[in-house]
């Protein structure tokens, strides 16, 4: 533009219009080098805001088994903020909390709560108060001034709970054990409950505890695939069988197996107990110097745990290593069969989603908004929920709206779930702003309308010297 004709670089004056704070010195280079000045205008004057930086969700395997979030809010600001951060599905509350941040500081939130079903959760950030902030006409302290980053979303990682059946006649010492464990659903047969229903149901559990009796194939079904056998008799144990020990010394116990790990079980006493002899992708657990004395047997998704001598006949329920082997024990049978994927994906607002669909119309649905409008009856906003985008030929790029939880329907891909967050704070500096240049630039100089005097036409010039020049000759022959 300096270059144009009749334009005068020294006059010439651009306008930078920026909320990078840092564009300071980026300017004052370029007008170094150009001589040509540059004025820097911020879009706005400083403005409060706190935001959600990153919102995470995973399931929790252990016990009891839980989901787990993680949060953590900004201020970007130089004033102090008082708010309140919740935790919401679409119709209940998890958990909400008051957060004081100092300028400049990030928080970081844990929260743990009982398993859902796979949905979406939301973070919000509300009521924010900034002690000495920038205040508005009225006089009133400005609020949060960006509701874009006030909210995140995630996908639950659905976690099945903890289900335990005890198929006993009487055994105080794991009836206590298990009554003690956090999170967990118990359910107690006596062994001719379980032959009625024959095993049914079984399947589903997480862990089968067997006290002094085996199911028969032919009358009880099958063993569940995930079972511990206590004290059962040497003809039912599915295991072989080398003979039986009174008084057996445990000469090791397999520290390396998850049912051990970390645990002491040196000195334990025996009364009675059957001697396996391991087989083929058996595990010896705990051992004598005539064979096992308990076994672990691992194959696919089917689990099983021998102990060759029911509790009553020791004194392992009277250690301290009990109960962690028995937590120790269900973790193993649980172990990477109660977590599945997350039923959406995660996408950052910035970032386009490509509809990678041919010409037609792909359907986008805010499932939140959907979910309040159907709760309250609402018909308009119902059909605001969804609406339609046109494809092109090829891969068509399309930006979301705001945060939130969507489902795009893409003629090529099928349906998608997708958790959209701000996912940056670039957006969200609100109050570090590059300082204004202060100088009032002058108005335009008013031009005048009327049209200017054109040439003059050419006879008229013509005229002109030819009556010079008849005038010239008269006065030369006078």
């Amino acid at each position: 533009a300096a270059a144009l004709p009749g334009l005068r670089p020294e006059r010439a004056v651009i306008e930078v219009w920026t909320d990078d704070p840092d564009a300071v010195p980026v300017i004052a280079a370029f007008g170094e080098r150009s001589a040509l000045r540059a004025v820097l205008r911020a879009p706005f004057t400083p403005a409060p805001n706190l935001a959600i930086t990153a919102f995470d969700l995973r399931a929790a395997e252990g016990i009891p088994a839980e989901e787990e979030a993680l949060v953590r809010v900004a201020n970007p600001t130089p004033w102090p903020v008082q708010a309140v951060l919740a935790l919401e599905t679409e119709d209940a509350i998890l958990g909400e909390s008051a957060i004081d941040l100092l300028p400049g500081q990030e928080l970081i939130r844990r929260y743990r709560f009982q398993p859902l079903p796979g949905s979406g959760v939301e973070a919000i950030v509300r009521e924010a108060v900034f002690e000495g902030g920038p205040v508005g006409p009225d006089g009133a302290a400005l609020g949060d001034a960006l509701a874009a980053d006030d909210v995140a979303y995630a996908w639950v990682q659905p976690v099945e709970p903890v289900t335990i059946w005890l198929v006993s006649d009487g055994n105080r010492f794991l009836e206590r054990v298990l009554a003690l464990i956090p999170g967990i659903q118990l359910t107690r047969l006596s062994t001719q409950e379980y032959r009625d229903r024959k095993g049914r149901g079984a399947d589903a559990v997480d862990v089968v505890f067997f006290d002094r009796f085996a199911p028969l194939l032919s009358r009880d079904g099958p063993l569940p695939p995930r079972s511990v056998l206590f004290g059962v008799p040497a003809s039912r144990t599915p295991a072989t069988v080398r003979g039986a020990a009174d008084k057996p010394v445990v000469t090791d116990w397999n520290r390396s197996h998850p049912l051990f790990e970390g645990l002491v079980l040196r000195d334990l006493n025996i009364q009675t107990s059957i001697v396996f002899e391991p087989g083929e992708g058996d595990v010896r657990l705990l051992g004598t110097t005539s064979g096992a004395l308990a076994l672990a047997r691992e194959h696919g998704d089917q689990r099983l745990v021998i102990w060759g001598f029911p509790l009553s006949a020791s004194d392992l329920p009277l250690r301290l290593a009990f109960p962690q082997t028995i937590v120790n024990l269900i973790l193993w049978m649980r172990d990477g069969r109660t977590v599945s994927e997350p039923p959406g994906e995660r996408w950052r607002l910035r970032d386009p989603w490509w509809l990678d669909g041919a010409e037609g119309m792909a359907q986008i649905t805010d499932l939140r908004q959907q979910a309040y409008a159907a709760r309250s009856g609402d018909p308009l906003g119902l059909r605001r929920a969804t609406w339609r985008v046109p494809l092109g030929d090829g891969p068509t790029p399309y930006r979301f709206p705001r945060p939130g939880l969507f489902r795009v329907q893409d003629p090529s891909l099928g349906v998608v779930d997708l958790g959209v967050n701000l996912a940056s704070l670039e957006e969200s500096r609100l109050a570090d702003l590059p300082p204004g240049d202060t100088v009032v630039l002058a108005s335009p100089v008013e031009q005048d309308e009327s049209p200017a005097p054109g040439p003059a036409p050419w006879w008229l010039l013509s005229l002109g010297v030819a009556g010079v020049a008849l005038l010239e000759f008269g006065i030369y022959t006078r």
